[in-house]
């Protein structure tokens, strides 16, 4: 693999991570400050929860992409084989993250009347995998040239 396009790749995973996170505690930190509605905190807050339970395996994916690109390139193809079920398995629990928070969308965009709502949460599932998938693609359409 060339080693910008390495650079690049490895640049974008970190840049992505920072702003993940940042995103995150900042909507975590707006949220203590002004608590959510009582009226729809029985539904908000377990989507609140499922959003910020998936970001574990998406920084978990990000933190195995990572080392699989600072891995060498004469390294062993079992351990870059265990890397890719990882990266699998972590695409996985987050879309059933995505899966099992379905409901409670439904529920409040009903309470609220606001369908775009079951869209946005709709949305992560088919992105992320679509996004790990293309990713993957780069990957190992590197491994196979180089």
């Amino acid at each position: 693999m060339k080693k910008w396009y390495k650079l690049y790749l490895k640049s974008f995973l970190v840049l992505l991570t920072v702003v993940i996170v940042g995103v995150s505690l900042m909507f975590l930190f707006s949220l203590l400050e002004e608590p959510v509605n009582p009226r729809y905190a029985g539904l908000l807050y377990p989507l609140i929860g499922g959003l910020y339970l998936s970001i574990l395996p998406v920084i978990y994916l990000l933190q195995l992409m990572l080392s699989l690109l600072k891995e060498r390139e004469d390294a062993a193809g079992k351990n870059r084989q265990s890397i890719w079920r990882k990266a699998r398995a972590s695409a996985a629990v987050f879309s059933i993250i995505f899966l099992l928070m379905l409901p409670f969308t439904y529920r409040l965009a009903d309470v609220d009347d606001a369908p775009g709502l079951i869209l946005f949460f709709s949305l992560p599932i088919l992105f992320g995998g679509a996004g790990y998938a293309l990713f993957s693609l780069f990957l190992e359409k590197e491994e196979r040239y180089s």
